[in-house]
This record gives structure tokens, sequence and C-alpha cells, in this order.
């Protein structure tokens, strides 16, 4: 058989087949392949190519792709064929040290790829705008090519043997999405040193005693990479925590909610833009204030909890007499005019989503999020999941965990009621940026911080509360809609209950990661930080700085400084 250069990137990368074998490397017309191989785990296994070939029932050959494109780190290509040689199929991954380096070569070979004599260009729905594929025909026999850009890598797929009908090209379709995550999970996947530092923080929670328990789950590109949990769910029994187990995740329960009230505006049965009193007469500053205000914490709606809830928080209230308190107080602000954390526009914007919707709010997110998601193990703290965490609290590390009374679900309903995992939550994240749940404009709904950089937080003047970066410092609101965009490359919310706390952070290079851990203490187990050393030590060329920081102490003076 001659040999057939058939350049596919992104879907179509050069693929050469030279009776079915790897060439050996070279480096010349613009070709630089490095010496170093991909691993072999990177490229999906026979048994899955058979799912949607069965003619392919042996692998003949792997090594590097020889004609990878551009300036590769590291390739890999498995060719699997049929019996008797006439079908194959040939998977190939191209690792590059950059995203801008795959991307350019990715653009090389789609260029290049155009200049082969009897190459066709395939109109495939639902490709990607990353992706291409394209059929060459010579003599008798006709290649099928698809490749994709994704991140740092250039993923392929070529098939000889098969005619290029609509179901050759979904099945092809199919098989390259599954590579794209195969290649992700390896290529991803943190190098032996790194998961040893992060293996290392993680146990260093236990032994500096801030938490009795932690789970850690990490994705890259929506693939997950490190799963750890170390510690105790319940530390009378010593039950082990696990990946699997659930606890209240406080305020990412936020995340929740804007999204929910989002779907609904998709769904025109309301707008964000509508006044609260449209769904919420019964609050009587209702008639100012927008749902979107609300979302993004300038409402103005008072932040005085106790007042509204009950002195400690902990025991039930009726609507009727939440009503009755919250009616009491004025607004703290014109509406729109600055950002006070509140988490009475949460608890309200459940209500909303309840009457919207004529659904309860549980059964509103399982059926629109949890269920479609997967996410089997999330639900509300008055409806929990099996085996969940017993959350704990102390004031200082080392001292012992106790127990307390929780957040009452009156108090938290919307705000701060569901129960999680870590790998539910990468679910949702993964499910999020794939735009699986809301589209794109209500999704730069979510994540716009209102304002223009001109609206502020309220300074936190009395001195028995820590004053904090981005939340009562007196600068500019970093809030969008249950999330905060401190950085350009992060969008974070935590949670903290009276007995457990926990992080969702998405970071711009792919990276997410969500920590839950069974304690409320004084300081010493901060989430959200923990996520920002895994990130750093997975990307030290992204440094992020702390997410959380206290400017000012309880009793000290008011002067406040910038993160660092």
């Amino acid at each position: 058989m001659k040999r057939i250069a058939i350049l596919f990137a992104a879907i179509i990368v050069i693929l050469p087949l030279v009776r079915g074998e790897q060439s050996p490397p070279r480096g010349t017309d613009g070709v630089s392949v490095s010496g170093a191989l991909v691993s072999r785990d990177a490229v999906v296994p026979l048994t899955l190519v058979t799912r949607f070939f069965p003619e392919a029932t042996q692998e003949m050959s792997t090594g590097q792709n020889a004609t990878a494109v551009g300036k590769s780190k590291a390739t890999r290509s498995v060719i699997y064929t049929s019996s008797d040689k006439s079908k194959k199929v040939t998977m190939s991954v191209d690792q590059y040290a950059s995203s801008s380096d795959a991307s350019a070569a990715y653009e090389e070979a789609v260029q290049k790829s155009r200049t082969v004599q009897g190459f066709s260009p395939v109109d495939a729905p639902n490709l990607g705008p990353q992706a291409f594929i394209g059929t060459v025909t010579q003599g008798t026999e006709t290649h099928i090519g698809l490749g994709a850009l994704r991140g740092a890598l250039i993923v392929g797929v070529t098939l000889v043997g098969y005619e290029p009908s609509a179901d050759t090209t979904a099945k092809l379709i199919s098989l390259a999405r599954e590579e794209e995550k195969a290649a992700d999970a390896i290529v991803a996947a943190p190098s032996p040193a790194v998961k040893q530092k992060i293996d290392a923080l993680v146990q260093a929670q236990l032994a500096q005693r801030v938490t009795p328990g932690i789970a850690v789950a990490i994705s890259k590109n929506g693939q997950t990479i490190y799963e750890n949990t170390a510690g105790e769910r319940d530390v009378s029994s010593r039950a082990p925590m696990l990946i699997t187990t659930p606890q209240p995740i406080g305020s990412i329960t936020k995340q929740f909610t804007a999204a929910g009230v989002l779907l609904l505006q998709q769904e025109k049965k309301l707008s964000i833009d509508d006044k609260l009193s449209k769904y919420v007469p019964e609050y009587v500053h209702g008639d100012e204030i927008t749902l979107r205000q609300m979302l993004n914490m300038v409402s103005g709606i008072s932040d005085n909890d106790p007042a509204i809830y009950g002195d400690h928080l902990t025991q039930p209230i009726t609507r009727k007499e939440m009503f009755a308190k919250l009616n009491k107080l004025p607004l703290m602000w014109k509406p729109g005019t600055h950002m006070v954390y509140t988490n009475t526009n949460y608890n309200l914007l459940g209500l909303v989503i309840e009457r919207a919707s004529g659904q309860s709010y549980l059964a509103f997110l399982r059926e629109h999020i949890f269920s479609p998601l997967g996410m089997s193990s999330t639900s509300t703290i008055d409806q929990p999941p099996p085996d969940m965490a017993s959350g704990y609290h102390h004031e200082k590390p080392g001292e012992p965990f106790t127990t307390r009374a929780e957040l009452h679900p009156d108090f938290s309903f919307g705000t701060g009621n569901l129960v999680s995992t870590t790998q539910d939550l990468l679910k949702w994240d993964v499910a999020l940026l794939g735009q699986k749940v809301l589209n794109e404009a209500s999704m730069r709904t979510m994540f716009t911080v209102p304002g223009d950089g001109k609206i502020n937080t309220v300074l936190e003047e009395d001195k028995r509360f820590p004053v904090m970066l981005h939340v009562n410092d007196g600068k500019r609101t970093v809030y969008a809609m249950g999330w905060m965009l401190p950085n350009p490359h992060t969008k974070w919310h935590g949670g903290h209950t009276f007995l457990f706390e926990s992080t969702n952070a998405l970071f711009s290079d792919g990276y997410n990661v969500a920590i839950i851990g069974n304690v409320r203490d004084g300081g010493g187990f901060e989430p959200e930080n923990l996520a920002v050393e895994i990130h750093n030590l997975l990307n030290p060329e992204l440094k992020i700085p702390p997410l959380t920081v206290v400017t000012r102490q309880p009793s000290e003076p008011t002067e406040i400084t910038e993160a660092q």
C-alpha cells in the first residue's frame, strides 16, 4: 500500500499509513517530533474501539505519531485493524508545551490538509469549532479522518476501509470524544512529584488538627485527575471520610440557586429584571429591588440575620414570622449602589424559584440539574442522602472537635441548604462550563460582576468583626451571581455552616478544585486557600493569590491592605 499522508488537525491531523505501521521520526517540512511518547493509557483500548467499529479485532502497532505538526512535546499513535487488515482505525495524541503551540499546529495542519489531492471536508453537525473531518480517496482506498484541538493536545482518529456514510461519521465523532476524555485524564494527571505534594497538603490538615475529615477532587478540562480523602467522617465511630461522603456545602448552594433563577428566565417564566414583589409580595420593599440586584448582592436588603431569623439561626421559623421581622428592617442602601453579602437575598430567591416554577426548590433542582448531571449524592439538609458526614467545630487548631446545633433549614433555604460531595461538585462544574446547564447568554450573565468597577462593598466598621478582602473592605465588588471573581483567572465560592466548610473553584487554565471538610473552626481550615495552593502546584506558571484574606482582625485598627 502506498504511503498516504492525510493532514487532520484537531479533527484532521497528519496521519501516515505505511502498511499500517508508524514511520521513523523526521524533522523536515515544519514537522518536529521529539522522542518522547505519550503514555499508552492516553489512547483508548481495543475494547472501546470495537464498541464503535467491531471489525477492529487487534492492535497492530503503537509508537510515535511521526507526522505530528509543529513542535510537539510528546506523541502517541496506535493502529487497530481487522483480522485481514482490510479495515484500520488509527488513534493519535500529540501533546504540546502550551495550548498556543497546539493551536498553531492545528491551524497549520488544517491549511495543509486542504492541499492534499482528493481531499474533501465532511460537514458534521455538533462537531464543534475546533474540530475537523475530511476524506481522501486515492485509487480504491478511502481514508476518513477526524481530529480535535483540546487545550495543549491534538487528538486524531482516522479510518481506512470504511464508507464515509453518516453512520460512520457519527461513530467516528463518538470515538474521538472518548479518546479526548482518555487523553485528557492521562496527560493532565499530576506528575508523581506533584501528586505527592498535594497528598502532603491534604494530610497536613489532619496533622495540624484543623479538620477531622477532608475530601479533595480535581478536574482538568472536564476530566477528573485527582481524588483523595483523609480522616474521619464521624469521630465517635471512627468511620472514614470517603470520596462519596456527602456533607452540607453551605453557601456553594448559591451557585445552584442562581442557576435555577437563570433557567427559569430561559424558560420565560421570569425575568431577572422583574421586581421581587411580583413573586414575593409579602416583603414591603419588594417593589424597590430586582431579582438581578439580589443575585448580585446589591439589593440593599439587611444583612442582620439574627434580627430576621432568630438570635442563634438554629431554630425553626415560619415564613410569616420571618417576614414580620424582615419588614421591620429598612433597606441598608439604595438598591444597586453597594454590595452587602446578605443571605436573605438567596433565601428569597429560593422562594422565587418555587413560585415561578410551581415546584419545590429541591424538586426543581433535581429535575433540571441534579438528575440530568448524575449528581446522585446532592440533596438538601432536611432530606439528606445516606452516610452523610457528621459535623464539628473548635476555635483553634489542635483543640478537640465537638458538635453543636447546626443552622436551621428555615434560615439556610436557598442560601446554604444543599448537601453534596466533591465528585458531584466536579460534575456540576464540568456541565456548567460545557453549557449543559445554562445557555451562553445566561452563562455570561452569571459570571458578570455588576457596576463596571463602580460598585463597592460596604466597609465593616464594627471592630468586633474582621474585614475581609473583596467582601466587606470598602473596595469594588467581585460578586457575580453565586460566584466571586477576584482575579481574571478565578471563579469561586466557599461554603460555611456552623459545622462544615467547603469550596468550589474554577481556574482559567482548566483546573477545577472542590474541597469539603467536616469542621467549622476559628480559621485554621481554609479550603479556598488550600484549593489555590493545590492549583499553584499543578500550574506554577499561573500563580493565583489567596482567595480569602483577612485584612483586619477583630478589635484591630481598621486600616485595609491589599492582598499580595
